[in-house]
């Protein structure tokens, strides 16, 4: 009888510890913010985030655009910051392009930008600044024509800002566009 008892608690303490071992990283996962990629949880965004214009994928403003024109050489320099509705995504990248004020209106997959810079996400930040875009010096005008994209894996713009058009950033402009 003793050694049935033994054999019973044994199992039944390893049962137990099983489950409260097994059960220790669903928790931890529950609590942090990501996703299941090839059957494994991936910490960072959501599937929402990384498919529809939602929280780290969805730009809401921007901030201190500021655009450096070379007077000597032609060119310039483009700085801007992405403001998020939420932490950004590792999975994601965030696009400034830079076209030429003074030509056609941008049209998404047929315009050519003077030049483009990108990034990817930390899972940290709501304000994620841009790597300043080169601006090449065959470009001479005072003023550039900007748009902001988050772009995911394949390739897809999940947010466009402006929406629905561009905005024109000058040498000594303070930033009041519109970047929704």
């Amino acid at each position: 009888m003793k050694h049935r008892f033994t054999r019973f608690a044994l199992a039944a303490v390893l049962t137990i510890g099983l489950a409260v071992g097994s059960a220790a990283p669903a928790l931890a996962k529950a609590d942090t913010p990501g996703h299941r990629k090839n059957g494994k949880f991936v910490p960072g965004c959501s599937v929402t985030e990384l498919t529809t214009e939602s929280g780290g994928s969805d730009i809401i403003n921007a901030l201190n655009p500021t655009y450096h024109q070379d007077t000597v050489n032609g060119g310039g320099t483009f700085d801007i910051s992405f403001v998020l509705a939420d932490r950004s995504c590792p999975e994601l990248t965030y696009q400034v392009e830079v076209y030429d004020a003074f030509g056609d209106p941008v049209v998404d997959g047929t315009s050519t930008p003077l030049a483009t810079s990108s990034r990817d996400g930390d899972l940290t930040n709501s304000t994620l600044p841009a790597p300043t875009v080169t601006v090449p010096s065959s470009y001479t005008q005072s003023c550039v024509t900007v748009v902001l994209r988050t772009v995911n894996d394949s390739g897809t713009t999940l947010d466009r800002a402006p929406d629905s058009f561009s905005n024109d950033v000058c040498v000594g402009d303070t930033g009041n566009q519109k970047w929704f």
